[in-house]
């Protein structure tokens, strides 16, 4: 009778505890793991060797010692239980959101402050972020190759751009603004070309307008000077810069002209030139 008595003893309390593993801990309960003691008092006559391997065997279940699989009760959105903060079911119609709904194919819901969370897993579909608008530092987490419009040009370094994270040939940008700096020093020489050349293939927007090409002068001509401006001899439009280095800017038919790589362009000076230190920057795009 005592071995019985002892050996139901260990069942009721094996019991007791896989129970308690099994639902919400009552208030004030303590969530430690406490290990099952060995009740055999090393007796032969009792027997308990037997409950000694079963007792350490779920020892080490619960305390993670050797892995398990459970399965999670499931549920339709419909029927899920009570929320209770810490709880997990499994929802076979939720989609993976903040908020649990009935418009998915499955996602893990966990109770968080009072409510159902599906954030947290499940089936889901998705293949990473496909298309993005941003004037601001943009970084992929995965999946397709994202396609990426830049509302305003950035810089390509830093913190604008992270190449582990999103590779240079995904930037879906189709162009880039490119300078010419066509610069004199000292006072221009009446009828002069000061030339430069298009290191790459360039296209000039009419009346060098957006993005826009720029005028200093280290001194104001005396008079309205007009610069020619051409592209393999042939002239593409005219910059003319006023009394106070306000530049017009025109191009030719006030339509888009261009320069292909390795052309020359230059900067015709007028036959009356004054003012010193002229530079006139011309702005277009370039293919990326």
């Amino acid at each position: 009778m005592r071995r019985c008595s002892r050996f139901g003893a260990a069942i009721i309390m094996l019991a007791a505890l896989v129970a308690q593993c099994g639902h919400p801990l009552p208030a004030g309960a303590q969530s430690t793991y406490v290990p099952i003691p060995n009740y055999n008092p090393g007796n032969a006559m009792t027997g308990m060797t037997p409950g000694q391997s079963s007792i350490q065997d779920v020892n080490n279940h619960l305390n993670g010692t050797t892995g398990i699989e459970p399965k999670l009760d499931a549920y339709v959105f419909a029927n899920l239980p009570s929320e209770a903060d810490g709880k997990q079911v499994y929802c076979s119609n939720c989609s993976q959101a903040a908020t649990c709904a009935a418009t998915g194919t499955g996602a893990l819901a966990v109770g968080i402050n009072g409510a159902w969370n599906c954030n947290g897993g499940g089936s889901g579909s998705g293949s990473g972020v496909t298309s993005v608008t941003a004037s601001s530092p943009v970084h992929s987490s995965g999946g397709s190759t994202p396609n990426i419009t830049i509302d305003a040009a950035p810089a390509i370094s830093g913190a604008n751009f992270t190449s582990s994270t999103i590779p240079k040939t995904a930037l879906a940008f189709s162009t880039q603004p490119y300078e010419i700096h066509l610069g004199i020093t000292g006072t221009p020489t009446a009828s002069q070309a000061y030339p430069d050349t298009c290191a790459q293939s360039v296209n000039f927007p009419a009346n060098f307008t957006t993005p826009t090409s720029v005028v200093s002068c280290g001194s104001n001509p005396a008079e309205t000077d007009d610069y020619i401006v051409k592209v393999a001899g042939t002239q593409i439009g005219d910059i003319s810069i006023s009394t106070s280095c306000v530049a017009t800017l025109n191009t030719v038919s006030h339509t888009t002209q261009g320069c292909t790589a390795a052309q020359r362009i230059e900067l015709d000076a007028p036959a009356t030139v004054s003012g010193s230190n002229i530079s006139i920057v011309i702005v277009g795009t370039r293919a990326l």
